[in-house]
């Protein structure tokens, strides 16, 4: 059984782009990167690629963004976000893995594995309404990965 090491009530650790001051919730129960379709420019109409909740329930996409992040570790970030329907962005263990980005939550922070600089990760504003700002989707998976419950596991 894994200690609960989080020093967040929550467990859940934000960090902010320094250029577009977005705050990106770090989610390692997310297997994709997500974005709010209201801070993509233009129309977004539907595509066939949905994702899908923990509990199997399909959650409607509008296509990818291509997003470069400034997190403060003297290197940018350039990835690209599934556009969907959620209340804030969303970085998921495929952006964290292909940077080796590690989420350091007894320290509150992200460590970037290759300059080993780190950047401090802010707390949820309102630990209580998560299900609310997510619309009870509180994990994205891609159709066929199997992935653990709707919770962040920090050990």
């Amino acid at each position: 059984m894994a200690a609960d090491v989080c020093s967040t009530n929550s467990g859940r650790l934000f960090i902010t782009d320094r250029v577009s001051n977005l705050r990106f919730l770090v989610y390692t129960g997310s297997d994709l990167c997500v974005v709010p379709r209201r801070h993509v420019p233009g129309r977004k109409e539907r595509t066939s690629y949905d994702l899908f909740a923990a509990n199997g329930t399909p959650i409607s996409t509008y296509g990818w963004h291509t997003l470069t992040l400034n997190l403060g570790l003297r290197r940018d970030f350039t990835w690209r976000f599934v556009v969907d329907d959620v209340q804030f962005p969303v970085i998921g263990v495929d952006l964290l893995a292909n940077f080796n980005l590690l989420v350091d939550c007894r320290n509150n922070r992200i460590l970037d594995g290759v300059t080993s600089l780190s950047t401090p990760a802010q707390f949820p504003e309102h630990k209580d309404n998560w299900e609310q700002h997510t619309g009870g989707r509180s994990l994205f998976r891609v159709p066929g990965s199997v992935i653990g419950q709707n919770k962040l596991i920090c050990d």
